[in-house]
């Protein structure tokens, strides 16, 4: 977003409009829908910046004898990145290896990518932060020794690819949520409204593997 205001600023786009989008944005569930799917979202962002999150979903990974319906996608996006050249900026995000992976399944898709931009994983002292911020703007407290556990499991979660970075961290701070609640409800009225906004270490699964897959309840934070 910022990016598209400064472009703008700078008088090098028209307009500072931001859309963001992924797979299930582009592609159609039928024959013949996905092109005319495609069109209306690049039109929707002409002028300013088209972010497609997780690009690399649209590798439909088929032979080259049967074309998908995200290599169909991806076939829309490229002709209309060099016919909006002068308009549209287009931001593929999304795990390096994957999406490098998806920019060759178009021959012109890598030669209209000018930049690749690596950036880095959070530090251990950051994701801790990032989990201390995440539990305020909740009305939560993070006691020292939550802290401590939960970045000494991120920064073990970091060697693993995949790792989610800032989502991992939401979503160890969601189990130990959980872990609070189920504590506290012993206590019944008894608790007091400081130890009802408090997670303590003991709260915090042991291992990473333990948080288990939480993509499908999104109940976050924010």
């Amino acid at each position: 977003r910022l990016y598209g205001e400064l472009l703008n600023d700078l008088g090098l786009l028209p307009t500072s409009k931001f859309v963001e989008t992924d797979r299930s944005g582009l592609v159609a569930e039928y024959v013949g829908q996905t092109e005319t799917k495609t069109l209306k979202v690049i039109e929707s962002a002409d002028g300013g910046v088209l972010f497609i999150d997780e690009a690399y979903a649209l590798n439909d990974r088929y032979s080259e004898q049967h074309k998908g319906f995200g290599e169909e996608a991806t076939d829309v996006l490229v002709k209309q990145m060099e016919d909006r050249r002068d308009r549209l900026v287009v931001v593929l995000a999304g795990y390096r290896k994957p999406t490098l992976n998806f920019m060759e399944m178009n021959p012109g898709l890598r030669s209209r990518v000018p930049l690749v931009i690596d950036f880095p994983d959070y530090t251990r002292d950051e994701l801790a932060e990032i989990c201390r911020r995440v539990a305020e703007k909740a009305g939560l407290r993070l006691d020292v020794a939550a802290v401590q556990k939960m970045a000494n499991l991120l920064e073990k979660d970091r060697a693993n690819e995949g790792f989610g970075n800032a989502r991992a961290a939401e979503n160890l701070l969601e189990a130990a949520h959980r872990g609070a609640v189920s504590r506290m409800s012993a206590l019944g009225n008894l608790a007091t409204e400081d130890e009802l906004s408090t997670i303590i270490a003991a709260d915090v699964p042991d291992s990473i593997e333990a948080v288990g897959d939480i993509k499908s309840r999104r109940v976050g934070f924010l």
